[in-house]
């Protein structure tokens, strides 16, 4: 398939911190149309130099991957050859201090066999098909709250309210034993009138899934809503950065029902496990067990 976007919209702002800690590529204001790749990383605050490593992650990547890649077709092998070789980067910035410079990762590429989501961390990616008024893909934090909401520790609505919300899992840091794996979903599923929005986890801190959709479905220009996100999030605490991207249009191929589409079931997928969670919680009342057996009672008859 050949997808066509709009002129990408970006935001990159401060917040209330004394540094910027966030990076995007291409940087803020260059982006074009001509564009298919897309990087944002969010330094980590709880570490030194976050801005150097979100920077060096945002450049060695962006450059690795326009050196390897032929325009066509993105595959799981090159990610990982461009993830070595930003490692191998980053890892130059190691200096054994227990306070090392760290980031978050998304990526999203365009490409022959659809839309390539990359992401480690807590940065997110979302798909978004205004038209139906649905949310088709949410990438799943590598964060406490969301391994506590996996084990039935938490509840959703208990997750935005939790003390350790902001404590991730995995995330790009330099010496590490054991590298972080990222979570990779394919989609195909792409068509005319899609949203695609990267974001950092500051430009969450005042908006639910329901109002970045419904703001989303609002019939005013693409410019206009990147200044309805600036303005919502203005007051946020903590560095905000994002990238809203457009589907102008989808041009089929022969071989496009060939292609690989796990959006859906996906565990990287947080849709389907704040699904789950929730039919759990509207049984809670009886245990999870007795649900357990009530749902298989029910299957057997």
């Amino acid at each position: 398939m050949k997808i066509t976007i709009a002129t990408p919209h970006s935001i990159w702002e401060q917040g209330n911190r004394k540094n910027q800690e966030d990076a995007i590529y291409p940087r803020i204001g260059e982006a074009t149309a001509e564009d298919r790749v897309f990087i944002l990383c969010d330094g980590m605050g709880g570490h030194e130099r976050g801005e150097v490593a979100s920077n060096l992650v945002c450049d060695v990547l962006s450059s690795y991957i326009q050196e390897h890649w032929d325009g066509v077709n993105f595959t799981d092998s090159l990610l990982l050859d461009a993830l070595n070789a930003t490692m191998d980067e980053l890892d130059k910035l190691n200096d054994d201090s227990d306070r090392r410079p760290g980031t978050t990762l998304t990526l999203l590429v365009f490409h022959a066999g659809g839309a390539f989501a990359v992401h480690i961390g807590d940065s997110r990616i979302y798909h978004i098909r205004p038209k139906q008024k649905t949310i088709l893909y949410k990438s799943r934090d590598h964060s406490q709250v969301y391994d506590m909401l996996a084990s039935g520790e938490i509840s959703v609505r208990e997750m935005k309210t939790y003390s350790k919300k902001n404590v991730i899992t995995r995330a790009l840091l330099p010496g590490l034993e054991r590298r972080p794996k990222p979570s990779v979903v394919h989609i195909s599923d792409v068509q005319s009138g899609d949203y695609f929005y990267l974001c950092s986890d500051g430009m969450l801190e005042q908006m639910t899934d329901k109002e970045l959709v419904s703001l989303l479905r609002k019939r005013v220009t693409d410019n206009q809503k990147c200044k309805k996100l600036i303005e919502l999030t203005k007051y946020n605490k903590d560095n905000h950065s994002a990238y809203l991207i457009y589907i102008t249009g989808v041009i089929p191929e022969p071989m496009d029902g060939q292609l690989k589409n796990d959006e859906k079931d996906s565990p990287a997928n947080a849709l389907n496990l704040e699904g789950y969670a929730s039919t759990i919680s509207k049984h809670s009342g009886f245990g999870l067990l007795s649900f357990i057996r009530t749902l298989l009672n029910r299957l057997i008859r």
